[in-house]
């Protein structure tokens, strides 16, 4: 789709550019009418304050990428990806629900006569919103940042999850679902050619970019910190006695052909005990990935441990890749 456009604020024309092959819309520089930049955020998740037009329509859109943007916005280790959306709704207000699972920019356009009433934007890994003015009310629900608001994503499996969260927070169901395409969609009616699409402050998708320790250089720091110390060999060799006298106490038999000990010694590379309370670094996947070990009466670090190992002595339980427990 090639559709030309002129970005107004305010009523006043201040750039042309097109949406043609992936390019955002452009923006000229920012005028002062005292707008803010950045994602805007309720202080409540469903205030009760909160109303909306009668004739309001709740239009849900995203997928579980965009188009990958080859860097990071947060520590999850997941490369970030782009949504372009327009929204043409000339009639009716709209509330959007956006999701996607992984870190996603939202690049947000309108046609001139089109009403966004609130925005929640959802996923499992970061999300941050480009384009909008301060008046529009926008809560932004993740996995990642802990929020109870309720955590979504645009996906064909996880649209039952979708109806709940609208209820809860636009007091009604969703009127429509939209599936973004090669990180492009459209929500309501197709734009005409003649439409003029507006959009506050655009930013270019690199500033959003996290250039921030590794996981690796952030486990390093903690074990400086006394979060962490290195595992040794005295530690698994703890691990496989307290664990084999569990599994003899279940009166487990052994197997002929196969060496007494039930379990073999946790694996050591990159592993660390846990010595107070610590949250997981970002990026611990793939051989970026750590092993740790948790004492008896240490609390359970915070956080996504990846594809990490974790070896819990309160429990004897070993969850991740290196897990030689039935």
């Amino acid at each position: 789709m090639r559709l030309s456009v002129f970005v107004a604020i305010l009523g006043a024309q201040v750039a042309f550019s097109s949406i043609n092959d992936g390019a955002p819309i452009s923006v000229a520089p920012k005028p002062n009418f005292g707008f803010k930049e950045g994602r805007i955020k309720e202080k409540s998740c469903y205030p009760s304050e909160s109303k909306f037009p009668d004739d309001l329509l709740v239009l849900a859109a995203g997928a579980y990428l965009g188009r990958e943007l080859g860097f990071q916005i947060d520590l999850s280790g997941h490369e970030a990806t782009q949504i372009d959306v327009i929204v043409n709704s000339p009639t009716k207000p709209v509330a959007l629900m956006l999701g996607a699972y992984e870190p996603t920019l939202w690049n947000i356009s309108w046609t001139e006569k089109s009403n966004i009433a609130a925005i929640m934007v959802s996923g499992i890994h970061k999300q941050e919103i480009i384009g909008l003015g301060k008046d529009v009310p926008v809560i932004i629900s993740t996995d990642e940042n802990l929020s109870n608001c309720g955590v979504f994503y645009i996906d064909e499996s996880q649209l039952t999850t979708l109806n709940p969260i609208s209820r809860r927070h636009f007091n009604q169901k969703i009127d429509k679902v939209y599936f973004a395409n090669g990180g492009y969609v459209t929500i309501g009616d197709k734009p005409s050619f003649k439409d003029n699409l507006i959009q506050f402050f655009f930013r270019k998708p690199e500033f959003y970019r996290k250039n921030s320790p590794s996981g690796l250089q952030e486990l390093k720091q903690a074990v400086e910190n006394k979060y962490l110390r290195k595992a040794n060999r005295e530690d698994a060799l703890v691990w496989v006695k307290e664990v084999n006298k569990k599994l003899k106490l279940k009166d487990i038999r052994p197997v002929a052909g196969k060496e007494s000990v039930l379990i073999t010694s946790p694996v050591l590379t990159n592993a660390y005990v846990v010595l107070k309370n610590y949250r997981y670094p970002g990026g611990l996947f793939g051989s970026n990935s750590a092993v740790f070990f948790i004492p008896k009466g240490v609390p359970k670090p915070s956080g996504s441990a990846g594809h990490s190992t974790i070896y819990d002595f309160d429990t004897l339980s070993c969850t991740g890749s290196f897990c030689n427990i039935d």
